[in-house]
């Protein structure tokens, strides 16, 4: 009798083993860091406009809070950032959208230091080339002049603008875009929204732009 009942405990044993291995060779995988959410642990910011979570970049210096809700995509080498408002149901409306880029600064060989060295960037020269390129890739591109202006603590430039492409929307897009440096890089911060839209998202973006902050390296 004591040898059939520790017969059935080995039975069980086993068993409650294989179902154990089971279960962690089937969790689910790590998310992809490209699509990085917001920082969920963090405490979420409330306005008048929209309820905030924090995003914090893994590579670069920078946080920014970005609407609860919002799709997230971080790239894992640049830094940069793509984030989308949710789909507007029973509507082909444009997505309004945030977009983060980064230029590093250019190497030039200095003669007295016989090295090569960082390169001295003009902000107006970036701001004016960067518009410059969207104008050729852009149809009917209305530009605004470039103004003044500051993004977490740093002197930058921003201009507005509207253009139609044929291949992302088939109505115009109004965007913003604010050129600004840190650290000798330079980043390009842009909203985008259906043109008929953008008055009414100004003031989230503009939350979302006063948010930008550089993380302190001391």
């Amino acid at each position: 009798m004591n040898t059939i009942k520790h017969i059935f405990l080995a039975c069980i044993i086993l068993t409650m083993s294989a179902c154990a291995n089971d279960s962690t060779n089937n969790s689910p995988a790590k998310e992809n860091s490209a699509n990085t959410p917001t920082d969920t642990k963090s405490t979420p910011i409330q306005t008048a406009k929209a309820t905030y979570q924090a995003f914090h970049s893994k590579v670069k210096p920078y946080t920014l809070y970005i609407p609860i809700g919002w799709t997230v995509k971080a790239h894992n080498k640049s830094g940069a950032l793509d984030a989308k408002a949710p789909e507007k149901t029973d509507t082909i409306d444009y997505q309004a959208t945030i977009l983060l880029n980064m230029r590093k600064a250019r190497m030039a060989y200095n003669e007295e230091s016989k090295k090569m060295e960082v390169q001295p960037m003009d902000l107006s020269e970036n701001a004016k080339e960067y518009m410059e390129g969207l104008q050729r890739n852009f149809d009917e591109m209305n530009v605004s002049p470039i103004e003044d202006t500051k993004v977490g603590d740093e002197i930058g430039k921003v201009f507005t603008y509207t253009y139609l492409k044929e291949d992302e929307f088939v109505n115009r897009i109004k965007a913003a875009t604010y050129i600004f440096q840190h650290n000798s890089e330079t980043y390009i911060l842009t909203f985008k929204e259906e043109a008929k839209n953008f008055e009414a998202m100004q003031p989230i973006f503009e939350e979302i732009k006063n948010s930008f902050q550089f993380k302190s390296t001391n």
